[in-house]
């Protein structure tokens, strides 16, 4: 039975408006489940206050309503064409989803809005990547494969769904960074870009020849961002705005009110920070170069190649693109060299 009527598939989704609100398809999903799915997907503690309301539209009730979008999923089969483009609409729906929270943004926000829209956002990912999981899991021999490969590919605007998944996720980090989540959901929320093989070749979005992601394949022009974080360079920078804990200690010894007061503590503390970083490059990957945030106007240019940091710094301060230097060293002044002179007969 189908869930919801289908808004676009992300394969041939025309550019569209940025996301007003939460896509209707979510609400009928919702709608459609039944007292004991709404329970057993509301069990999270982190959802206790959701019962009451999570059949009510809105960004403050989307995270639940998103848990029980997640369970009508996990429980729903893919056996037929109208289950298979079911499961098509949902991914799109939840993808439209993820943007409007990615881009809410009231003139006078709530409370414990940063974190409603990271609780939104990282559950609406996972629904994706989950789906993407059930569609590649359909047996080739069965004529729904075929459709469903078209649909995994997407289109060459917005690259295949996992690319447009693994901006999803990228975008979660540094939401993660902005609502001040704890450091091990930080570092959950990175792990996921692994996990998800979004760093290695074939499963990241790349820049060869497409224009990657844009606005999780809804043309939303408030996500554009995201194609540039799903860049080589982008992915980097990604990776350091979403561990600025790790950092801030280095700042704190080479800042003086943002203006940078110790270039060379600053520089060796950042670079030994970085360099334990598990990199999210292989070794065929090509040379990276990119200037790391390490508070608003400074920031650490790096080099990698071969999927490990060769160059790192000197800090700079403001956004100049300084490429690093492998040994930066101090220019010497040459001396003159002198003429012995023969000493006169008094």
């Amino acid at each position: 039975m189908l869930w919801f009527v289908a808004l676009a598939v992300v394969a041939v989704a025309p550019a569209a408006a940025p996301p007003q609100g939460e896509p209707a398809g979510i609400g009928r999903v919702v709608r459609g489940a039944s007292p004991a799915t709404v329970e057993a997907a509301l069990t999270d503690t982190a959802l206790e206050g959701c019962r009451a309301s999570v059949k009510s539209a809105g960004i403050d009730n989307l995270p639940c309503r998103l848990a029980v979008v997640a369970a009508q999923a996990r429980a729903a089969k893919v056996t037929t064409a109208a289950e298979l483009k079911a499961r098509q609409d949902l991914i799109t729906d939840v993808l439209a989803a993820a943007a409007w929270a990615s881009s809410y943004a009231p003139v006078q926000p709530a409370p414990g809005l940063r974190r409603t829209r990271l609780d939104a956002h990282k559950r609406a990912c996972a629904i994706v990547f989950e789906g993407i999981g059930s569609l590649e899991a359909l047996p080739s021999s069965t004529p729904l494969a075929a459709t469903a490969r078209t649909f995994l590919a997407g289109s060459p605007s917005h690259g295949s769904l996992r690319d447009q998944a693994c901006a999803c996720a990228t975008r979660t980090a540094s939401l993660a960074v902005g609502a001040d989540a704890p450091t091990d959901e930080q570092a959950e929320v990175q792990g996921v870009l692994t996990t998800q093989r979004c760093f290695m070749a074939g499963g990241a979005p790349s820049t060869g020849g497409r224009k990657g992601p844009e606005g999780f394949g809804l043309g939303s022009a408030v996500t554009k961002d995201l194609a540039a974080e799903a860049s080589p360079a982008g992915r980097l920078i990604a990776m350091a705005e979403g561990r600025q804990l790790e950092l801030s200690r280095c700042t704190d010894k080479g800042l003086e009110k943002g203006v940078i007061k110790d270039a060379a503590k600053l520089t060796t503390c950042a670079c030994g920070v970085v360099k334990r970083w598990a990199l999210p490059f292989a070794k065929s990957d090509p040379r990276v170069e990119a200037n790391l945030p390490l508070a608003p106007g400074v920031s650490l240019p790096v080099v990698v190649e071969a999927g490990v940091v060769t160059s790192c710094g000197p800090a700079i301060q403001g956004t100049a693109t300084k490429t690093p230097t492998k040994t930066p060293t101090t220019p010497t002044t040459p001396t003159t060299p002198t003429t012995p002179t023969t000493p006169t007969t008094p």
